[in-house]
């Protein structure tokens, strides 16, 4: 979301948004952060004082409008926060014409929706435009961004937007895995989960696939470059040897021993292939009726270094395909080989006709024999 944000908030604007730290504050009583040592003092308007606009840098002109409607502090950077509460910031708008306007918003796709006090104000009224930020699964600089117009005045827009560093009480890394599972062996992960509460430790990580399983290391600390500590338990994710082939997903959730953090997950999208396989995995041909066609097929170990063993390549289905051939050719090494299917079309036009090839083959001569479905897909047609 912040790349997207960062595209629709034009250059003035990102760069009037600068740093600078600010702790809790609340806008009408809902939290805007994580608490701070000490607290934060609140103005009556109930925007924090440390949240602090910047000013925009020499030959940068913030886009502000013809002066229909007007917002004081149009940039706001609201500083540290976790990840635990919803992060507001109201900004408040005013309409410095002499006539009554309606308000028009639009805001950022993926950005969590603003909410206007009043849709429409009269000359010198003024109203609120209530911003937030949804931490939860963020860490780093975040942003969101609006632009409030007059209807019908498009010259009257002026664009706000809010900036805060998420500094998450627990957060993990990476939160997707794409593995590629070889059957026959295991294969392991490595995710770290972070917490900054002293004595941080993973008490659970609990699985929703039956052949995947997580284990957490005891905690390290370790120093923040601006100060502090935080400590790292490192998660051994094991998907195993004997995976069923196929396409597989895994839902992972962590437990921590942080009771104001929220459980992670992490998620996995594998596919488990045997230690033999084809490319590609399916062959379309066009084709007119009666007409010969071909279909090549490579067949290779995983690895690429274990000889390939091909004890069988038959015929599965035909369909009204004609004069079937099957031949085996040795590729440029021992790891692979290529199959050559021929035949002739069919006699009428067939939008699709199905024919298959079965490939029994071995990883290395004491490997476990595999069985290998090359389909072919005929789009036969009349001659022009």
């Amino acid at each position: 979301m912040r790349q997207i944000c960062e595209l629709l908030v034009p250059a003035g604007l990102a760069a009037l948004i600068g740093a600078g730290p600010s702790f809790g504050a609340s806008v009408g009583g809902l939290p805007v952060g994580g608490a701070s040592a000490g607290g934060v003092g609140v103005h009556a308007s109930g925007v924090a004082e440390s949240a602090k606009g910047v000013e925009p840098p020499k030959g940068v002109t913030l886009q502000t409008g013809d002066g229909t409607l007007v917002v004081s502090q149009p940039s706001v950077d609201l500083g540290v926060h976790s990840d635990t509460h919803p992060i507001l910031h109201a900004f408040t708008v005013t309409n410095a014409s002499s006539r009554r306007v309606r308000l028009e918003l639009s805001f950022c796709h993926f950005c969590t929706p603003p909410e206007l006090g009043k849709a429409e104000l009269d000359a010198g009224e003024s109203t609120s435009l209530l911003m937030e930020i949804d931490p939860s699964g963020r860490t780093g600089e975040v942003r969101a961004n609006a632009t409030i117009t007059a209807a019908g005045l498009p010259a009257s827009a002026v664009m706000v937007g809010v900036k805060a560093d998420i500094q998450p009480r627990v957060w993990v890394e990476p939160l997707q895995f794409f593995p590629r599972v070889v059957r026959g062996e295991a294969t392991s992960l490595r995710a770290v989960v972070t917490g900054r509460s002293a004595g941080f430790a993973v008490t659970k990580v609990e699985s929703d696939h039956p052949s995947v399983s997580a284990s957490a290391r005891p905690a390290r600390e370790r120093a923040q470059p601006g100060g502090g500590k935080v400590y790292d338990c490192e998660l051994d994710i094991l998907l195993p040897a004997e995976m069923a082939l196929g396409r597989f997903a895994a839902r992972l959730t962590v437990h921590t021993n942080d009771a104001e953090a929220q459980s992670k997950y992490i998620t996995i999208d594998g596919e488990a292939v045997g230690r033999v396989s084809a490319q590609p995995s399916r062959v379309g041909v066009r084709v007119t009726t009666g007409a010969v066609f071909g279909a090549t097929f490579e067949i290779a170990t995983a690895d690429r270094r274990t000889p390939l063993v091909i004890e069988q390549v038959d015929v599965l289905a035909r369909d009204e395909a004609g004069s079937v051939a099957l031949d085996v050719v040795p590729g440029p090494d021992p790891s692979m080989m290529y199959v050559l299917v021929s035949g002739t079309a069919p006699m009428r036009d067939r939008a699709a006709s199905d024919l298959g090839v079965v490939v029994i083959a071995r990883a290395g001569p004491n490997g476990e024999a595999e069985s290998i479905t090359l389909p072919i897909t005929l789009v036969v047609q009349l001659p022009q």
